[in-house]
């Protein structure tokens, strides 16, 4: 799983300062999350980065994701993550949106490339036959990979003008 990740998720720059939240600028939260984000700017993204961010995934921009997900995977399969645990529940719970938070979801997504996305699939597959995943958010990931099944289905719809 971590060669697929390294060959399907490049690193990206970080997104501007204004394109670090989901909402727009006049949200008090978004303005402290993209302070907080622009802070790391240009330091190595490891753990504590990690840990700083992961409660605030769904508060991050498509831009943000696209920029944080090639560090934040290559995170979760470190000894420090499978020990720590709570950065990788919380991706899969991102990753794994209730039905009336998919539209949002889906948003964050929009810069991450449908074999990145196929990638996101096979990590949520591997996870559901983790013994400790497996059994803790089953399903979290059921959840997870009907959702992403249905990005990439909806990514092949022909969308008419």
């Amino acid at each position: 799983m971590a060669n697929e990740i390294e060959q399907a998720f490049p690193f990206v720059d970080m997104p501007s300062f204004a394109e670090i939240p989901n909402h727009d600028q006049g949200c008090h939260e978004c303005s402290q999350l993209a302070e907080d984000v622009d802070a790391i700017r240009g330091r190595p993204i490891g753990g504590e980065e990690i840990r700083q961010l992961h409660q605030e995934l769904s508060h991050l921009s498509a831009k943000s994701w696209q920029w944080l997900l090639p560090h934040y995977l290559r995170y979760c399969a470190t000894p420090e993550a499978e020990y720590n645990k709570f950065e990788t529940e919380f991706l899969l719970y991102s990753l794994s949106p209730l039905e009336r938070f998919e539209g949002d979801a889906n948003n964050r997504l929009k810069f991450i490339t449908d074999s990145q996305i196929q990638t996101l699939l096979n990590l949520l597959r591997c996870f559901s036959t983790d013994e400790y995943w497996g059994k803790y958010c089953s399903a979290e990931l059921q959840r997870g990979i009907s959702f992403l099944k249905k990005v990439l289905v909806g990514r092949r719809v022909p969308r008419s003008e």
